[in-house]
């Protein structure tokens, strides 16, 4: 029996530290460091060599950073080390030394010695050359990071992916300008931006910041109020109120914004609650006292210069105004207590028969809204310290409906994977929900992504594929590097 456990956990840990075993090679303690390495993907490659391309260990150091989803800027030794790691290659006397070191420090994470390099260094004379090292291809090497995705991840056309400051939450299309330039609103903690990417040329048009010194975003749409062409947005932030013995509380701000001389302008006040705009109308719901969404759902109308909540509510299938998305003939698509996507009627909230379809949904986790609890709870004890005083509630991954009829949100494929020892791994995509008879039915119109999709935006223009926009990140929850992805669909499979 005992030999049997021993036996068992000898296979468990290698299948938990397999993978990074197999990745040993030339260099294996440098690539146990960089396996291991969770800030930014960046490396300085710096060396003494006269052409460091030349050299075999150099090439192999290469394939393995590239493999590995590091973007490698290469640099002599005197340059000043980078933000991400700093790997110097050099040689001393008959040794090739390689030192792996964290930018933000300069502490050392690996370092290893091996023979002479067949390259010589900086004013020594040329070594003879050796046939080149034949390397032996990892068994299971990490799949390429988002910067460098595998050839059908970028569909039938496409731009990106470009890399983004901040930690944007929510991605919206303003409008499509000269030569297919994309006019994009980014809405993070404390700003909505506009950008212009053209081909791989992203720049920053305008800003606009709530007067609230501390707010997190939590959903942004848009789409042509007006009617004269030029797309409006709702930008919703939360504000968490703390108090010492209350909990935490999440205020709701929300703004209608248009765009005059390419700055954004403000069409509302705060609006004080959850805003959505869906082709040419727009929604509100207020929060509740203790709970995430309360009462019902208003149209907005223009009084004057300004928009506001109408008096009278609309039928919104007896759900939140993000969990449930009109799909005509008097139905709506919701997210159901199972996180399922199911057809309902629009006025009553009632599942049409047979017209559910299950799936990786539930798996997204959105922006949250900390809620108080009316009676706090208690973990342990009877102490103030002890209690339970709020409840968060993640919002719901975007559902929009195309001009095409069909209902386009991501299916989750992508985890973040074990603690400690896990890497994320799997991919997300945007896919596309139409309904087949009775039934629903999915479609994968674009290309999967090795990355996390926080939000998306469709792009549809006369005579051309649908696009899509995608707002990439490296982790689950937005805290990552940000990218930039634009698809154009391919054949439906």
């Amino acid at each position: 029996m005992k030999r049997l456990l021993k036996v068992g956990l000898c296979l468990f840990l290698v299948g938990v530290f397999g993978a990074e075993a197999v990745m040993a090679g030339e260099w294996p303690k440098t690539e146990a460091a960089l396996a291991t390495w969770d800030g930014p993907k960046e490396l300085l490659l710096r060396s003494d060599l006269d052409d460091p391309l030349a050299s075999t260990d150099v090439q192999g150091l290469l394939e393995t950073l590239l493999e590995g989803g590091f973007v490698v800027t290469p640099a002599p030794l005197a340059a000043p080390a980078g933000k991400g790691l700093t790997l110097d290659f050099r040689l001393a006397g008959d040794k090739r030394v390689l030192a792996l070191s964290r930018g933000a420090d300069g502490a050392i994470i690996a370092f290893e010695r091996k023979g002479a390099d067949p390259v010589a260094a900086v004013g020594q004379a040329p070594a003879v050359r050796q046939a080149p090292v034949v390397r032996q291809a990892p068994v299971a090497r990490q799949a390429p990071a988002v910067w460098q995705p595998a050839e059908d991840t970028w569909g039938v056309g496409g731009t990106g992916p470009i890399k983004i400051q901040g930690t944007p939450r929510s991605v919206a299309l303003l409008g499509v300008g000269d030569g297919n330039a994309l006019e994009i609103a980014l809405l993070s903690d404390q700003v909505l931006e506009k950008y212009r990417l053209r081909d791989f040329d992203l720049q920053r048009v305008d800003g606009y910041r709530p007067d609230i010194p501390r707010t997190r975003a939590l959903h942004l749409s848009a789409g042509d109020l007006t009617g004269d062409g030029r797309r409006e947005v709702a930008a919703v932030w939360a504000e968490d109120v703390l108090g010492v013995y209350d909990g935490t509380d999440s205020k709701v701000h929300s703004w209608i914004l248009g765009q005059g001389g390419g700055a954004f302008v403000p069409l509302s006040r705060d609006l004080s609650g959850y805003v959505r705009i869906l082709a040419q109308e727009g929604f509100l719901q207020r929060r509740g006292d203790y709970a995430p969404f309360s009462g019902p759902v208003f149209p907005l109308a223009l009084a004057g210069e300004e928009y506001q909540p109408e008096s009278h509510g609309v039928p919104w299938a007896g759900s939140d105004l993000y969990r449930a998305t009109p799909f005509g003939n008097g139905e709506a698509m919701i997210w159901n207590e199972e996180q399922d996507l199911q057809l309902v009627s629009q006025a009553t909230g009632e599942g049409l028969p047979g017209a559910i379809l299950l799936g990786d949904f539930a798996a997204y986790t959105g922006p949250e809204v900390a809620v108080r609890l009316e009676d706090p709870e208690y973990r342990s004890g009877f102490e103030k310290e002890d209690q339970v005083k709020e409840t968060y509630y993640p919002l719901p991954i975007r559902m929009t409906i195309g001009s095409d009829g069909g209902g386009y949100t991501v299916l989750r494929g992508r985890s973040k994977g074990l603690p400690l020892v896990g890497k994320a791994s799997g991919r997300d995509a945007v896919v596309r929900v139409v309904r087949d008879g009775r039934r629903l039915h999915m479609q994968r119109p674009f290309a999967d992504v090795e990355a996390f999709v926080l939000d998306f935006a469709l792009v549809e223009r006369p005579g051309q594929p649908l696009g899509v926009i995608m707002l990439l990140n490296e982790k689950e929850n937005g805290s990552g590097q940000a990218y930039l992805l634009f698809q154009e669909s391919r054949q439906y499979n």
